[in-house]
């Protein structure tokens, strides 16, 4: 079993939260052409969501689950065509290890907390949480704080450590880090 790679986006937070406000408007209003519309759903897919008896029910389900699937994967499209720009994707899919594990990484209390931050799904809105993913995000202001705590860091970190932290350095705005989107 290969283990996911991580990808780091550039998160427009006003774009994100818009999205999440039409989401809300169109399933409170039980309105299947608003949430077609809002999902760009094609006229097949329109009528699987037209197919269950509230419009909500697709999203009660597992993602996996075979009517839900397609509507649950154009939600994450819409919202990383709306909200997120991949800024990087790692070679290694040890990163993800490294991150939670290293210990010079991890001796580093607020370096550890903000990693923490990094990989908590539960910071993310509900349509970008998959089961058994890695995910979360960073404002601005503690990306830049972590890569210099990593910078501090640099002579003591693996190779996939030390390009994660130059990435993250570079990076200007508001970060989710994820492995399944």
């Amino acid at each position: 079993m290969s283990r996911p790679l991580l990808t780091l986006y550039d998160l427009d937070r006003p774009a994100l939260k818009a999205l999440s406000s039409e989401l809300r408007a169109a399933l409170t209003a039980a309105d299947v052409d608003a949430l077609a519309q809002l999902l760009e759903l094609g006229e097949s897919a329109r009528e699987v969501l037209a197919s269950f008896p509230r419009v909500v029910e697709p999203f009660l389900l597992p993602q996996h689950h075979a009517r839900a699937k397609l509507l649950w994967a154009s939600l994450r499209r819409i919202a990383k065509k709306r909200a997120l720009t991949c800024v990087s994707r790692s070679d290694s899919p040890a990163l993800e290890g490294r991150l939670r594990a290293f210990e010079p990484l991890r001796d580093d209390r607020q370096a550890a907390v903000l990693v923490d931050k990094l990989l908590n799904p539960q910071r993310l809105p509900w349509f970008l949480r998959r089961r058994g993913a890695s995910g979360g995000w960073l404002d601005g202001d503690q990306c830049q704080q972590l890569a210099t705590r990593m910078r501090r860091l640099r002579p003591r970190l693996t190779p996939e450590l030390q390009a994660f932290a130059d990435v993250l350095r570079q990076l200007d705005a508001d970060a989710v880090l994820h492995d399944g989107l």
